[in-house]
């Protein structure tokens, strides 16, 4: 990021985003038979989760709680679960 423009703003971040998970998604229907198709596919609804609610709070005009909630967009499991059970 160039410190001249600032952060990227919502609707940039859900682009970003909003791709991701197409071409995500777009893999896990062409290796349906993956183990790790299921895991991909929850990633994607908690990132896509988390873009909906700071898409939301951005058009309620709270802008700093709409960059809290992309914050999360980025989620990534917990490698420290020694089970593989990131979602509880």
């Amino acid at each position: 990021m160039n410190p001249m423009q600032g952060p990227p703003n919502i609707a940039q971040q859900a682009e970003h985003y909003i791709d991701e998970a197409i071409e995500t998604v777009r893999w896990c229907r062409q290796h349906l038979q993956d183990r790790g198709v299921s895991l991909k596919l929850r990633e994607v609804q908690l990132s896509l989760a988390a873009v909906a609610l700071a898409l939301q709070m951005e058009m309620d005009g709270d802008s700093a709680r709409a960059q809290d909630a992309m914050m999360h967009a980025d989620w990534q499991p917990d490698d420290t679960d020694p089970h593989g059970q990131y979602f509880h």
